[in-house]
C-alpha cells in the first residue's frame, strides 16, 4: 500500500494493511477473554504496562519495511515496484517478527521479507517472484502462518510460524500485557501526518485515521485505560518505539490480537487454553484470499451444414410454345 493524499509530502515508509475482514467472514473465534476471563473488562491493572524495555527504542530493525537497514540489508528480490529506498509493505510479518523478538527469537536474514513474498504469491495465486505488494490482511496472515514456516514452506499444524492466535477487546489490552508480558499486534489506520511526524503520533479532528493507510504495528507499552486520557501508548514501527498519544490509541487501532504457544497453557490455565486451541483449529483449512477463476466453457461444436436444396425439376414448355419454335426449325428437347 502507498500514499493516496494529493497533499502531504511523498512517504517513504510502506504501510501494508488490507481492511479488516467483513462481518460474516472473520474467523470463528471468541475474544481472548471469552477463554481467559482473567482478563475480561473491569480487571484490575497497575499503568503503564511495558514490555521489550531491554531493547533501545530505535533497536527494532526495519526487517524490509522501509529503507534499507544496515544491519540487515536487503539481499532477496522484492515485490514488484518495490525497491529498498522505500521497503516494502511486510508490516504484518515484521509485527509478528518483533513479537518474537520478545521471546529471545532472531529472524533469518530477510526472514520476514521472504515469508511476506512468499504469502503474497500464496494469496494471489502466482509464483513466487511475481507476487504484488498490497499487503496483508491481518487475520488472513495469521491464519497461514498456522500452517506455513517463516520463509512459506507448508507445514503441519501446530509446527507454523504462529501456533496459536487470539483477537483482543480494547478494554482488555493492559490486562492481557501485564498476565502475559508480552505486547499486541494492531491493525491501524494512521493519520495523514503520521509519516512526518514519526516517532510521535497524534490524532484529532484535523488529523483523524486514513482508511487509505493501513498500517501493522507491535504495542509494548500502554500507559492507561483506552479510551481515558492517560491512555497513550508505544507501538513499534518502521525498526522504532514510537510515542502514540491517548487520541490517537483511541482512533487508530481497529484490530488487536495477541500470539500464543504451548508455553502460554499453565499461565491461561489448561482449559482455556484447550478450548482455544480446539477452536482455531476447527477454523477451515488457509485458503487465502485468491479469486476464484471463471469457469471454462467448451463451446458446442457448430453444427454441420446444412447439405444444398435439390435443384428445382426444369420446367415443362407449354405446347403452343413448343408447336411455334418447331414451325421455325428449332428442335425442342426435354420433356413435353
Amino acid at each position: 500500500m502507498t500514499d493516496t493524499s494529493s497533499t502531504a509530502p511523498e512517504r517513504i515508509y510502506k504501510t501494508g494493511r488490507r481492511p479488516i475482514l467483513p462481518e460474516g467472514e472473520r474467523l470463528a473465534i471468541g475474544w481472548l477473554h471469552d477463554y481467559d476471563v482473567e482478563v475480561a473488562p473491569g480487571a484490575q491493572v497497575l499503568y503503564p504496562v511495558a514490555v521489550g524495555t531491554s531493547i533501545a527504542d530505535a533497536d527494532w530493525r526495519m526487517l524490509g519495511n522501509g529503507p534499507e537497514d544496515p544491519d540487515d540489508p536487503v539481499t532477496v528480490p522484492m515485490p514488484a515496484g518495490d525497491s529498498g529506498a522505500t521497503g516494502a509493505g511486510d508490516c504484518g510479518f515484521a509485527g509478528k517478527d518483533h513479537h518474537k523478538r520478545l521471546a529471545g527469537y532472531v529472524a533469518a536474514a530477510n526472514g520476514t521479507l521472504t515469508g511476506y513474498c512468499a504469502y503474497e504469491a500464496a494469496t494471489q495465486g502466482v509464483p513466487l517472484g511475481q507476487e504484488q505488494d498490497d499487503g496483508v490482511v491481518v487475520a488472513d496472515m495469521l491464519h497461514y502462518l498456522l500452517t506455513h514456516d517463516e520463509l512459506g514452506n507448508v507445514v503441519p499444524l501446530g509446527q507454523g510460524d504462529v501456533e496459536l492466535f487470539a483477537p483482543v477487546h480494547p478494554d482488555t489490552l493492559g490486562a492481557v500485557m501485564a498476565k502475559y508480558q508480552r505486547g499486541i499486534i494492531l491493525g491501524v489506520n494512521l493519520t495523514d501526518q503520521d509519516q512526518q511526524t514519526f516517532p510521535n503520533w497524534s490524532e484529532s479532528s484535523t488529523n483523524p485515521p486514513d482508511p487509505n493507510e493501513g498500517h501493522v504495528v507491535y504495542l509494548v507499552q500502554l500507559d492507561g485505560p483506552i479510551g481515558s486520557a492517560t491512555g497513550s501508548g508505544r507501538p513499534v514501527s518502521w525498526g522504532q518505539r514510537a510515542h502514540a498519544d491517548a487520541p490517537w490509541m483511541t482512533a487508530c487501532p481497529e484490530e488487536w490480537w495477541i500470539l500464543l504457544t504451548s508455553a502460554d497453557r499453565e499461565t491461561m490455565g489448561a482449559a482455556a487454553f484447550d478450548a482455544l486451541a480446539a477452536d482455531v483449529a476447527a477454523i477451515p483449512g488457509w485458503q487465502g484470499t485468491v479469486p476464484t477463476p471463471a469457469p471454462v466453457v467448451t463451446p458446442p461444436p457448430a453444427p454441420s451444414p446444412a447439405p444444398p436444396p435439390p435443384k428445382p425439376p426444369t420446367p415443362a414448355a407449354a405446347p403452343n410454345v413448343i408447336a411455334w419454335l418447331e414451325s421455325l426449325g428449332y428442335t425442342v428437347t426435354g420433356p413435353k
